[in-house]
């Protein structure tokens, strides 16, 4: 058997790894953006117009999520609150929990009304309902790099690799993932 030196990073952790010559530049594979959580048996927040996210944000009583200075999705998560223009307003009630599967857990056991994640994290759990993305006027998303390790005796056959995945990570295959097509 062979380890293929092939990274799936999103940015910080990316740009930082290519400054470092430890990973080539490789491509954008896919993206995500923020998904929102509620739980299970609770009716649904209407969260598809800025206005209906708005309201329910304020109306909302926790809120659990990544920290906002990860450079990912809790960043993305700010800057959807900022862009509704209640940013300061989310901080009191809003929890910081390590991951996706962390905010899953917090939603489930009801220590937060909804939660804020990548939509794979939120929308393929069965332990809590998922209300759907941000609008599109609010959303951001975060690419998903396919990259190499430089270096080491798999690095071709790491970009080989990587040159199938490009070539068959088809729209239909990315959104069956909850990602969304990158520029590939």
């Amino acid at each position: 058997t062979c380890a293929l030196p092939i990274f799936l990073i999103g940015s910080p952790r990316y740009d930082d790894l290519v400054k470092a010559k430890t990973i080539d530049e490789g491509f954008v594979l896919a993206k995500f953006g923020v998904g929102v959580g509620y739980q299970k048996g609770a009716p649904k927040p209407r969260i598809d117009t800025p206005e209906a996210l708005k309201a329910t944000l304020l109306a909302a009583k926790s809120l659990v999520g990544l920290p906002f200075d990860n450079g990912s999705i809790g960043t993305e998560t700010m800057i959807g609150f900022r862009k509704l223009g209640i940013g300061d307003q989310m901080i009191p009630k809003y929890k910081f929990v390590l991951n996706g599967a962390s905010v899953v857990q917090s939603i489930a056991k009801g220590e937060a009304e909804l939660g804020f994640s990548v939509f794979a994290d939120l929308a393929g759990s069965t332990e809590i309902a998922y209300a759907g993305p941000y609008p599109s006027e609010v959303q951001t998303y975060v690419d998903v790099h396919a990259s190499s390790r430089i270096g080491g005796p798999s690095e071709a056959a790491g970009r080989e690799f990587l040159q199938f995945v490009r070539k068959n990570a088809t729209p239909d295959l990315l959104r069956a993932s909850w990602l969304l097509p990158g520029g590939n």
